[in-house]
């Protein structure tokens, strides 16, 4: 049995929609990979805290750099990886950390990252996980290791 469907001009207005809809659903996103992200979450971030403070230097996420970028209005920020020598001097510094501050940031800290040109020495800024313990991150200034500790403070 067969049935014939009528399209009356009131439901004609309406098969634009019908038609363009499927098709727009089955396009693919559009989002950029920062609007993916929830820089708040722990979830965001790549953090193993089994690793010893001094392996937790690593280069700073792209989406973190260029929002720290828009943030402090500096499109000169770059990712910095320190020499050998550099990761050295900067492992020797972690370990004269008192106990305490070094048994926090073992425990809650995601990682050390080095950024050429910033505004000053440094950054630490927080994320939460799920059950709302706080986590940190240092973005930090390299000029630190060419400089004296005069001209650091005075940064």
């Amino acid at each position: 049995m067969n049935r014939l469907i009528v399209m009356t001009p009131r439901h004609r207005r309406f098969l634009p929609a019908a038609i363009l809809l499927p098709l727009l659903l089955l396009q693919p996103t559009r989002a950029s990979a920062a609007e993916l992200i929830f820089p708040r979450r722990l979830s965001s971030y790549t953090f193993d805290a089994h690793r010893p403070l001094a392996e937790r230097v690593t280069d700073i996420p792209g989406w973190l750099l260029d929002a720290w970028r828009r943030t402090d209005d500096e499109p000169r920020y770059r990712v910095y990886r320190p020499r050998k020598e550099e990761k050295k001097i900067f492992a020797s510094a972690l370990a004269e950390l008192p106990g305490p501050m070094r048994s926090a940031l073992e425990d809650r800290l995601i990682g050390f990252y080095f950024v050429e040109n910033l505004k000053g020495n440094g950054i630490t800024d927080w994320v939460r996980d799920p059950s709302g313990r706080v986590f940190v991150y240092m973005i930090l200034n390299p000029a630190g290791f060419r400089s004296t500790l005069s001209q650091v403070l005075s940064i």
